[in-house]
């Protein structure tokens, strides 16, 4: 599985995500938006060329699925928003595949990342597990970098313990990444069936198909784990 670089904003991070779907995945586009405290950064990433439109139907789901996520409490974030990637001049193609999966940290969203594609069905379980190993390095990255931006007076009580010199970060444990992305499957689906069960009457056909694809491949994901 990909690892993250060393970040030092949620910009450099939320770029680096979506490059790491654009080449993960077999997407048209990959979107990431980070939030904190009221303010977020959204990176819409094409990885083959798609019209604006396109684009625009990422966005806006991307901002849906946070939304559901955080609910009705939620304070809506102002969100600065980067394109890359070239565009084409239509005729409009939609997105017929669109996954979404959000970033937890203690037990709050921070963000969501997804991937579309102008093909149904394209995505499967090895792509949903990409992004929830993404997501769960995303959340990690995202404390380091929240840690850097606090004021040094703070960071004094609370010191960045320091790697040996003479030893490299190295690979991590199987069986870490194995309990890791199993949290996150089994997070995935309690939040997808409490969507189901408490808002199915406020979710569009669409997400309540994305809902049910994301419940059966995390199930399966969870299986393949246990082996």
């Amino acid at each position: 599985m990909a690892e993250l670089e060393a970040c030092s904003t949620p910009q450099q991070l939320a770029e680096q995500i979506a490059r790491h779907l654009a080449q993960a995945t077999p997407c048209f586009a990959a979107g990431v938006l980070l939030v904190d405290d009221h303010r977020g950064q959204m990176v819409l990433f094409r990885v083959r060329p798609v019209d604006d439109l396109f684009v625009q139907a990422l966005q806006r789901r991307l901002s849906l699925s946070y939304q559901l996520c955080v609910g009705p409490a939620l304070v809506e974030p102002e969100i600065r928003v980067i394109v890359h990637g070239d565009s084409v001049p239509g005729p409009y193609e939609p997105p017929k595949s669109l996954l979404t999966m959000p970033i937890l940290h203690d037990g709050r969203v921070t963000g969501m990342i997804a991937i579309a594609s102008i093909f149904p069905e394209v995505f499967g379980s090895k792509d949903l597990c990409t992004m929830s190993d993404l997501a769960a390095q995303a959340a990690t990255a995202l404390e380091r970098i929240r840690r850097l931006a606090a004021p040094s007076a703070d960071q004094s009580f609370h010191p960045e313990p320091e790697p040996p010199a003479e030893q490299g970060p190295g690979p991590v444990p199987e069986g870490i990444v194995r309990r890791q992305v199993g949290s996150y499957v089994r997070a995935i689906v309690d939040l997808a069936r409490v969507w189901r069960a408490d808002q199915d009457g406020e979710l569009s056909d669409i997400l309540r198909q994305d809902l049910d694809a994301i419940v059966q491949n995390a199930l399966r994901i969870e299986k393949l784990l246990a082996r």
